[in-house]
């Protein structure tokens, strides 16, 4: 990706370290290891090897930072996970849990222009979806030829950084072993539009409004549902 030759594993420290960033500025070696459920050994090999590509600056026993090029690579490769998993959940109807762990499965296996393609098709029928009109045609060569089309994405945050009263779109619910099922159930799935309730202080518990419904979120609740900006 990018000229950036990635094993999966490294991926997922990049996205990890990423995710973590978010929550807080500072990012140790031992908050990796929690989040992927891996030894600190094996998280400072995959940082040594992440130093050497130029995606994060670390110094023994100090903080990970991820390099402008690390934080751009991170996005992209959290994004083509959303894109996936919004494929096979929202279009292709699978169910949330297997869709989340197909997508990494995905992410991981096809090739860099196999990707581009499918990424570029599930933009097509988005497209299309909103103008009735046909995603492929045939060529002279008898080959699907996928119509050109520009994915923009915005950029995602926590739903704890919605400002009161204000409304966001749900991109999606970052993967936790037992929170996630709970806040798809509640309702906070790809697409569906939650506002913060007016009224109440900054911080937890967070009272939100989604699918005609009030709910009071924890903090790590709030965090893990991802928004999109505005």
């Amino acid at each position: 990706m990018d000229g950036v030759s990635l094993t999966p594993n490294m991926e997922d420290y990049l996205e990890a370290i990423f995710y973590l960033k978010n929550l807080d500025p500072v990012v140790r070696v031992r908050d990796i290891a929690r989040r992927l459920e891996v030894t600190m050994p094996s998280v400072s090999d995959a940082v040594k090897a992440l130093k050497k590509l130029g995606l994060v600056r670390h110094e023994p026993y100090g903080h990970v930072e991820l390099t402008d090029q690390g934080e751009i690579l991170a996005r992209k490769l959290l994004m083509r996970h959303h894109q996936l998993t919004h494929f096979l959940r929202d279009i292709l109807g699978v169910d949330s849990e297997t869709a989340e762990s197909d997508a990494c499965r995905i992410e991981h296996v096809v090739s860099h222009e196999s990707m581009e393609r499918l990424l570029a098709l599930i933009g097509a029928i988005e497209s299309c979806a909103d103008k009735n009109c046909s995603i492929s045609a045939r060529n002279k060569k008898n080959r699907v030829r996928i119509p050109e089309v520009a994915l923009h994405h915005n950029a995602t945050s926590g739903l704890h950084t919605l400002e009161p009263g204000r409304t966001a779109q749900v991109a999606g619910v970052s993967p936790h072993k037992t929170m996630r099922r709970r806040l798809l159930d509640m309702g906070f799935t790809h697409g569906a539009l939650v506002q913060m309730c007016e009224g109440q202080n900054l911080g937890a518990p967070y009272d939100v409004r989604i699918k005609g419904y009030t709910i009071s979120l924890t903090k790590k609740q709030a965090e893990l549902v991802q928004i999109h900006n505005s």
